[in-house]
Order: structure tokens, then sequence, then C-alpha cells
């Protein structure tokens, strides 16, 4: 009994003080305070006990009260902004997170350089890589879809792998209208190859002021992209991956097999002839050629990636694939992605990195069936009871798309492309770097098709087999030598950048064709690789040649001035030079100045706690577009005007220039003015951006008529047209943190853009184009006082 009584005494006093120890452990006290940014009460913050879901909101003076843990931490977080502090017994916590200072000095993008967003004079839209993956796309062009004003992004096609079609502030040109684009300081026509995963940040530059430092390349915006580097913090491993399907989001309303009968009968009523069809009735739904042709096909992605380092040497290392099927059958692409960017401190004053992409792409190219299911006749089986493919040309004289989705199939292609650069920065004193930037892109394909000898009908036939052969390769290279200067004198702050570039571009194609290949239509599949070479064929040989090479060499200044981080001065120019343009015109001169007044920066704005943020900026510039072929300062000529003379009939080889020259071919010339607003309330959780923009762009390039008398087949290209493109863009958000692992934004884009065109030349009246329908009807106008390509 002792025993038993002692050891209940023993539990007793083991429980107690247990008890006893877990209550100092975990003392509760009340905690007061007030949450600031900079001096002004911040609304909303979140304050959280670490460890536990006990948290609180702060009121709209800034203000708190919680109970926690004497010896713990609070976690006070606004709009992805954590800071810890430990409690420490303390009854009071005050904290600034100065929010706004973190927002306005984040870093931008700019050409050849960065700067803070608040500095920014121009019209920079900026978006981060992770609003880039939310969709699931293989290109990075229309995952920006939607997310920056003044940006109009569309599919270029709906075959698989294909990029996507990007105006900025509009159509300004009857040329290339495409923007430029700048990948980790390498400058490129196209980022189709790019992975989403891949963008740490996108900024989208849309005014003279932002884009004149790329002067001839500018008038059509310019869009840089900044991809993912590592970190000497830490050390990460991603996978990312998806898979789904597409298919098509609507079919085109046609007329079904018993409706198609009915109406080809009142046709043969109008004019008096004999009934086509006897019992529309018996063809029910009939073929619906549409389901023939598209299905529901796949798609995925996956990426892998690895980033790190040190303080000496950081490394990001990312690799992907990408498999995509087309909704319209026989039609695939595949795209297996390697990425390495590494960089390199040496000691205080040299930095080396480079920037690496390695592509490798293979398609598949569908026929070209969709006009086809569209006309052709509901009332006809893809594949009759003999097991031969309808008949579609009886009434409709178009081709069976099911027949020519199984003969058009063998066509297909494959590239290797390499896109990289390499960079080394000395700075032999602070604020001042001497930056080399060496760049190359390597692009090589080739694709071949082969078309086997087929009946269906006298008109749907091919009597002759062929194959096709196509190759080309292209290189583009660039060197970039840069000085950028930075210092800070008491109240004045400067950012001087001059540079030299140059740049150089070849491309060349060879194509070669082949006919009477020995196959049997049976057993194409079979022998199908030994098809797809020329030396197959047995005659019908032909083949072309051809290459190209252009230069470009540049000199480049900008001048960044801040009064007291108030008043703002933006001020560039640059001097092009292009082998492109006539030898009187070659080069040209693209300069712009921009200003800015931080408003909410002044004395009598300190009182307004609701206004974070007040910017007042406007800008005006020249910038160019050099976006035409290579051969237009040249005159074309053909080698196929042969002839036969004389009494004795000789043969003489003969030869034209179809089209004159002209020496005096230069730029067209864009002049664009920028009038903007930026506002943030609240501390910023909302924040609004206003532009105004009018953009007039000069001398476009143009085909002038001249004389038939002159002999020219094709008439001259000259500076003569004049467009102009006016509108806003406006963007609005809102973004809030309600608790520390919760938060939400809420925003709209609008754009506007009025197109006009002001003149096309002396003797040019109108530009038809756009060819639809059957006989290729045209569908749109371009003359004066109407947008470019109006529908007509």
């Amino acid at each position: 009994m002792k025993i038993i009584f002692l050891n209940k005494i023993r539990g007793l006093t083991l429980s107690l003080i247990i008890w006893i120890s877990i209550g100092s452990f975990a003392q509760k006290i009340t905690i007061k305070g007030t949450v600031t940014d900079g001096n002004e009460p911040l609304l909303g913050a979140s304050v959280l006990e670490k460890g536990t879901t006990n948290g609180i909101i702060t009121d709209i003076d800034g203000k708190y009260e919680i109970q926690a843990d004497a010896k713990g931490v609070l976690i006070f977080s606004f709009l992805n902004t954590p800071k810890e502090e430990a409690i420490n017994g303390r009854t009071i916590i005050d904290l600034d997170l100065n929010i706004q200072n973190k927002i306005l000095n984040e870093v931008v993008v700019v050409g050849y350089g960065t700067q803070r967003k608040s500095d920014i004079t121009g019209a920079v839209s900026v978006v981060k890589g992770k609003d880039l993956t939310s969709i699931a796309t293989p290109s990075v062009l229309q995952a920006l879809q939607g997310k920056v004003a003044g940006v109009l992004i569309t599919p270029a096609s709906g075959s698989p792998g294909a990029g996507a079609v990007v105006r900025i502030r509009g159509t300004g040109t009857l040329n290339n209208a495409n923007p430029f684009y700048v990948l980790d300081g390498m400058l490129l026509d196209n980022i189709d190859f790019l992975n989403p995963n891949d963008i740490e940040s996108i900024e989208v530059l849309k005014d003279a002021s932002a884009t004149a430092i790329y002067g001839s390349r500018g008038a059509n915006g310019v869009i840089i992209i900044t991809t993912k580097r590592g970190s000497a913090k830490k050390a990460t491993i991603g996978f990312a991956a998806y898979y789904g399907t597409q298919e098509l989001g609507k079919k085109i309303a046609l007329a079904n097999g018993t409706e198609y009968a009915q109406l080809r009968n009142q046709a043969a009523k109008n004019v008096n002839t004999p009934l086509p069809y006897a019992n529309p009735e018996t063809f029910g739904a009939g073929t619906d050629w549409q389901n023939e042709i598209f299905r529901t096909a796949p798609i995925q992605n996956a990426n892998i990636s690895a980033r790190g380092g040190s303080d000496m040497m950081t490394y990001s290392i990312s690799g992907d694939y990408m498999k995509q099927e087309g909704i319209l059958k026989n039609g695939d692409f595949e795209r297996l992605s390697l990425r390495i960017n590494n960089d390199y401190k040496l000691n205080r004053f040299i930095k080396i990195g480079h920037n690496l992409s390695l592509i490798n792409e293979k398609f598949n190219a569908a026929p070209g069936t969709i006009y086809n299911a569209y006309y052709a006749p509901p009332t006809i089986a893809p594949i009759d009871s003999a097991g031969k493919f309808g008949n579609t040309t009886s009434d409709a004289s178009v081709a069976n798309p099911t027949a020519q989705i199984y003969y058009e199939r063998y066509n297909s292609g494959r590239g290797f492309r390499t896109v990289g650069n390499v960079y080394i920065d000395v700075t032999p004193f602070a604020g001042l770097t001497v930056r080399s930037n060496f760049g190359l892109e390597l692009n090589n394909s080739e694709s071949k098709r082969f078309l086997p000898v087929f009946r269906v009908t006298d008109i749907h036939q091919n009597q002759v087999n062929f194959v096709e052969a196509r190759r080309s390769k292209s290189q583009n290279r660039l060197w970039e030598n840069t000085v950028t200067y930075d210092k800070t004198f008491g109240v004045h702050h400067i950012t001087a950048l001059a540079g030299i570039t140059a740049q150089l571009f070849n491309d060349a194609f060879l194509s070669g064709r082949a006919t009477d290949l020995p196959n049997d239509v049976n057993n194409i599949d079979a022998d199908i690789e030994s098809l797809l070479y020329l030396r197959a064929g047995s005659k019908g040989f032909s083949a072309t040649d051809e290459a190209s090479q252009w230069r470009l060499y540049s000199n480049l200044f900008r001048l960044n001035y801040a009064l007291k981080d108030k008043y703002l001065l933006t001020a560039s120019v640059r001097r092009d030079g292009s082998s492109k343009f006539g030898k009187n015109r070659r080069y040209g001169i693209f300069p712009s100045v921009a200003a800015g007044w931080r408003v909410n920066e002044e004395a009598f704005m300190k009182n307004i706690s609701m206004i974070s943020n007040l910017k007042l900026r406007g800008s005006y510039g020249v910038i160019g577009n050099e976006k035409i072929s290579e051969d237009a300062k040249s005159p074309p000529v053909t080698d196929r005007l042969d002839a036969v003379f004389g009494q004795d009939e000789k043969f003489f080889p003969g030869a034209s220039i179809t089209r004159l020259s002209n020496p005096d071919l230069h730029w067209e010339e864009t002049r664009q003015a920028d009038i903007g607003v930026e506002i943030g309330l609240l501390n910023n959780r909302f924040n609004a951006e206003i532009d105004w923009y009018s953009r007039e762009t000069y001398d476009i390039l143009a085909e002038l008529p001249i004389p038939a008398f002159i002999g020219a087949a094709a008439p001259p290209i000259v500076n003569a047209a004049k467009v102009q493109n006016t509108g806003f863009d406006i963007n609005v958000r809102w973004q809030d943190r309600v608790q520390q692992n919760f938060g939400y934004n809420i925003g709209f884009i609008v754009s506007t853009v009025h197109n006009e065109v002001l003149t096309l030349g002396e003797g040019k009246s109108e530009i038809f184009g756009g060819g639809v329908g059957e006989g290729g009807k045209l569908g749109s106008r371009t003359v004066v006082g109407l947008p470019i390509g109006a529908y007509y």
C-alpha cells in the first residue's frame, strides 16, 4: 500500500511540474504597436505569430493588438514583404515595413541597362515570369496575351508550335510591323523558341523615349526578355509539367446533307435546270467534313531546372520538352531545348558570363484542307461503299479533304537553333562600368515534301510524283561595346551611357525538286525513307540557290538625370547605318527626350497620406523601321527572257531588270509623342497608369506606279506613304494581402487605337489584299482616310 501511495504522489508531483513548466513556457502577453510605410500608417498589414495561426490585420491607423508568446516571434507582412521581429517580452512593437520604397525602387530593365521604376520617364510595362506560367501554352508571346495595355497578341496560325502576331500600339506601316526583341542582351527578330518557365521578367517598351535607344528598329516597339539566373543564397531544383488536350473551339455552322440538297434544288429551279437531288431528306445530316479533318489533340510539356551558386559563381541550367499535336489531322510539333546561364566574378573589378540556348525542333505540316472542308458537299461520303474516296468534285469542284489528309501527309522538317551571348563587365572604380557583349544566333533547318501518284477524280489527282527538299541557314552576329557612368552628387543623380554596336546577318537558302520516283502508292509508308531524296527521282530536276547579307553599324548615347528624386529627364540619340538602304541615304539619326515629375515627393503632398505615388511624364522622339528586304534598294534581274530572232531563227538567252533601283531609299520614320500619369493610392494597393499617345509614321515604303513604256515589270519602291495612330493605354489594378498566406489582385486593361492612312503617295490611290472565298476575292482595301487593311 505504501508503494502504491508513493507512486501516486510521485505521479502527481511529476504532472504538476510538467504543467507548471508548460504554463511558464507558453506565457501569453498582450502586444500593441503601429505598422508604418515610411511615415505613413499601413492599413491591412498582416501580424502573425510565427508557427501558429494566431494573426491579426492592422486598422486604418496602422495599429494592431495581439496576444502572443512572450518568447515568440511576430511576422509582419504586406504584399509579399515579410519581416520577422522577436518579441523578447516586449509589449509595444512598432515597425516600418518601408513597402512604398520597395515597390518604387523595383529595378526595371531598359535598353542597355536598368532603372528604378520610380525614375522611368517612358511608357514601359513589366510582366513577371510567374505571371506567364499560369497558362498552359508553349509560346511566351501567347502567355503574354492580355497582360499589357497597348499590346495586341493573336496566334499566328492554328499550326502546332506556331508563334504569335504582336502589334504594339497598332499597325503603323504597310510593311513588316513586328516588334523587336532583346533576349538577355542578344538582339533578335523572334523568340518563338523560348520556354515560358525560363522567363524572369518581360519589359515592353512602347513610346519613343523607351525605344529610341534602338534607333532604326524601335518604331514597332521593343520587347526585352530577361531569363532566370542562379543565386548565391541557395540552390534550388525545380520541376514543372502539364498535360492537356486541345480541340476546335467552335465549328462554322454549315448546311447539313438535307439542307444542302434542298438549296441545290432551289438553285436549279431558279435557272430552270433539272433538279440534282430527287429526295433531299434521304441524306439526313450527311457528312460533317469539319469532323473529318479536325480532332482532339494532346499537348504536353515538362521542364526541369537547377539553379544556385556561390559568391564567385552562379549557375542556371534548365531543360524543356514540349510536344503538341495539331487539331488538324497529320500536324504535330516537338521541341527539346537546353538553356545555360552562368555568371563568374573573377575579382572585385571583373565579371564575365554567358547565356546559351540550344533548341532542336521537329514538325509535320498538316495538309491545307480547311478551305475544302467548308465547300465539300455534305451529300458525299468521305469513303464510298466500294472503299474508294468520295467524289466531291462532281458538285463543288473541291478536293476530298479525307483524301488530301491521306495522300498529302508527307511534309516534315526539323531545325536546330543556337542563341547566346558572352559578356565581360569591367568596373575600374565605383560608378563606371565598361561592358563588351558578343552575341551569336545560328539557325539551320531542313524540310522535305513528297506527293505520290494518285487519282480520286479527274480534277483531284496527281499524275507525276515528286519530292521537294529545302535547306536554309542563317547567322546573326552581334558585337556591342558600352560605357555606363552612374553617380550621385548631392541632390543630383546622373546616369550616362555611350556605346558602339555592329551586327551582321547572313542568310542562305537551297531547294531542289525531282519527279518520277519509283514507288507504289500502296507501299509509300514502307518506302518513304528512301523516297525523300532528290536522287530517287529520274527526271524533272530543278534547283534554287539564294543568299543575302546585310550589316548594321550604330553609335548610341543616353543621359538620365534626376534632381532631388523629383524632377526627371531622359535624353537619347542613336545613329544607325544600314546596308539595306541606298547609298545616298544609308545613315539615320534617331533622337528622343522625356521628362517626369514625381509630384508625391513635393512638400505640399506630404500630408496627403492616401497618395503613395503620383508621377507625371511626357516624351517625344523619332524612331525608325528597317524591316524591308535586303535587296529592295537593288534592281532585281530575271534571266528567263529567252527568244529566237533573225532569219536563221537563232536562240538568244535574255535577261532584264524587273524593277528600277532607288539610291535614295531610306528608313521609315515614326514620330511619337506620349503623355502619361502614374497613380498609387493606399500604400500602393491601388495602382493606375494612363497614357495618351500620337504616333505618325512618315516615308513608308510603297510601290508607286510608273508608265509602262519604261519597261520595268514591277514599280519601284519609294518612301511615300504616311500613317497615323492615336489612342489611350489604361492599366488599373488593386492588390492586397489579408493574411500571411492569402492575397489577391484585381485589375483591368483598356487600350484604344485609331489608325488612319494619311497618304499613299503620288499616283497610288488604293492597295488591295486579303484574298478570301472562291476565286480569291479581295477582302481588304487600304485607302486614304481609312485604317490599314480596312474590310472591303
